[in-house]
């Protein structure tokens, strides 16, 4: 030790290391986290932006459950993977110095442990592998917890009124035990292949200071320091396998979630035209309109020509199944037919005029949506800069202005989910 340094400038020194290594460690959390954030919120506002975005055909084919699942757990995981991968880079530059060092103490040392640390990470390439099929069942068994909460939670009605309770209790324990397993068998083998690494780093360690001193006639003044050096990499070298095969298990979520992007943008609606939307004063018009879904043997919509008056009220009869529904998106401007047309006074209503078209058409669906916030912000959901006289305006209506003055709050009652706390009819009025 320095005479100059002295005990207190020893222990000064040793106290600042330890800060400044605290502090490099907080920086490298925080710019990690900040990382994996801007990733995964980057995903899903990507992954969102494509869903609001594409074409209805497109979007009437996704299951809600499934997306949901996606948007939330997948990409989370994604998140997860990315923090880990980071951890193991982490792990791996210290793993890169640790070697630096053996290599200036003992070459012949260190290139035998770059070998046997190399031997245990191609080692473990068929549980990589499993990791990511194992990755892939993690996520389809989340897309069945959500389906089940999905559908558990918009039938609660009905499951009361028909006594099924115990049948939606089956169905989200069945999901539930189904995830359970396949986070069970992740955690398991994930937790085995560590034992053996470190076992088997104990072993490589044990051959290597046998030969150094049996062998190699290593001096016991680099075996010292080679031997803590070698201690030290076991661990790093199991936290690079373990992010490594953590990498591998959220690999499948994110090639999910760059495949529903890529087919969401893929369907995107063309921009808005800057001329005039199309205005309805005769008739609307379809000629000849053919839509098929893809996955179903028969059109949905097969050569149907019919006109629509305007100023006059028209109904579409018929058995379920016969095409009604499709018939009235085409008329709102969500689809557009695969052949024939739809005009407006004669017009055809090509795809980059369909949204300014559907900006005039009011489309009340079987069942009622409303948000779960005040009846105003409902309202003007679909009229953002709309007025407090305009709101009551169209308040009378719909026939819908006395019962909205009879609420606690009028224009400012929270509705609740889903507007549970209004009537089906109430619903539909507003």
């Amino acid at each position: 030790m320095p005479t100059w340094l002295g005990l207190e400038g020893l222990l000064a020194g040793f106290v600042g290391l330890v800060l400044l290594r605290a502090v490099i460690a907080l920086l490298r959390t925080r710019a990690a986290l900040e990382l994996e954030l801007a990733v995964v919120n980057g995903l899903r506002q990507r992954t969102w932006r494509a869903l609001l975005h594409a074409d209805w055909r497109f979007l009437s084919g996704l299951r809600r459950s499934q997306q949901a699942s996606l948007l939330i757990s997948n990409l989370d995981r994604v998140g997860f993977g990315l923090n880990q991968a980071l951890a193991g880079f982490s792990a791996a530059v210290t793993l890169l110095a640790l070697g630096l060092a053996a290599l200036a103490i003992s070459p012949l040392l260190a290139l035998a442990a770059g070998a046997g640390c190399a031997l245990v990470l191609l080692a473990y390439a068929g549980l990589r592998q499993r990791a990511a099929s194992e990755g892939a069942a993690l996520g389809r068994a989340w897309d069945q917890v959500h389906a089940a909460l999905h559908d558990g939670l918009a039938a609660l009605r009905l499951t009361k009124a028909s006594g099924a309770e115990a049948q939606m209790e089956r169905d989200a324990a069945e999901a539930f035990s189904g995830l359970a397993a396949a986070r069970r068998s992740f955690v398991s083998n994930a937790s085995l292949g560590a034992l053996v690494l470190h076992g088997g780093g104990a072993v490589v360690l044990a051959v290597l200071v046998w030969l150094a001193i049996s062998r190699w006639a290593v001096p016991l003044v680099s075996l010292l320091p080679m031997a803590a050096l070698f201690a030290r990499a076991v661990p790093l070298l199991g936290a690079v396998q373990e992010a490594w095969q953590q990498w591998h298990h959220a690999r499948p979520a994110l090639a999910e979630s760059r495949a529903l992007i890529v087919s969401a943008e893929a369907a995107c609606e063309p921009p808005v035209r800057a001329d005039a939307a199309p205005q309805l004063a005769q008739a609307i018009t379809l000629a000849g309109a053919v839509v098929h879904y893809a996955g179903q043997p028969a059109a949905a919509v097969d050569a149907v020509s019919l006109v629509v008056p305007a100023g006059k009220i028209t109904a579409l009869v018929g058995p379920s199944g016969a095409g009604k529904s499709t018939l009235a998106d085409l008329l709102a401007g969500l689809l557009a037919p695969d052949r024939g047309l739809v005009a407006i006074d004669g017009v055809p209503l090509d795809p980059a005029h369909q949204r300014a078209w559907r900006g005039q058409v009011a489309y009340i669906a079987q069942e009622p949506l409303l948000l779960a916030a005040s009846l105003r912000e409902n309202l003007r959901w679909g009229a953002p800069n709309a007025t407090d006289a305009r709101l009551w305006a169209a308040l009378e209506d719909a026939a819908a202005a006395d019962f909205v003055r009879a609420l606690p709050a009028g224009l400012d009652t929270l509705l609740g989910d889903g507007g549970r706390a209004l009537s089906g009819g109430e619903r539909q009025r507003l």
